[in-house]
């Protein structure tokens, strides 16, 4: 999995990641059956950011920039770019976090210009967090949402900026 492209959403991978499925405790990520025209519209509508991470052979997650990244009860400012990512199911736990995530983070900080990024994490999920912490995040709060989840938000400093 090397080569990666983010480029802004595309109907066919919107529609291809609205179907996809998660196990286990993983299952929370993935759409809501019957609702996927729903969840196409949505990543189709650029005021929510959505992006696709294609490579060599095909799909391989999505991002998103923005708004979308933020989750209900958290804190946030605006100085920071909130930003969201998932992995095709298939990819999940099989080690490739970094690869995945370094085009995303290198996209939004020479194509948005981003001097600070922020991700919210579901504190459960330890895979992602290993994962966003090995691009260059790290921890800053936490918080629990009405529903009682706990998230961690964890920022970055773009390295380099145009």
């Amino acid at each position: 999995m090397s080569d990666l492209e983010v480029r802004p959403m595309q109907s066919n991978d919107a529609e291809a990641i609205a179907r996809w499925r998660y196990a286990g405790p993983y299952a929370v990520y993935g759409g809501s059956t019957g609702r996927e025209s729903e969840s196409v519209q949505y990543m189709l509508d650029p005021s929510n950011g959505f992006h696709s991470v294609r490579g060599e052979f095909g799909l391989i997650g999505f991002c998103s920039y923005g708004v979308d990244g933020r989750v209900p009860g958290g804190t946030y400012d605006d100085d920071a770019l909130d930003v969201g990512a998932g992995m095709a199911p298939s990819l999940i736990g099989n080690g490739h976090g970094r690869m995945f995530l370094a085009p995303v983070v290198e996209y939004a900080t020479r194509e948005l210009n981003a001097a600070q990024l922020r991700a919210t994490i579901a504190s459960w999920n330890e895979r992602a967090l290993r994962a966003w912490r090995s691009v260059g995040f790290r921890p800053i709060s936490k918080f629990r949402t009405n529903q009682r989840s706990e998230f961690t938000v964890l920022v970055r400093e773009a390295m380099t900026r145009r």
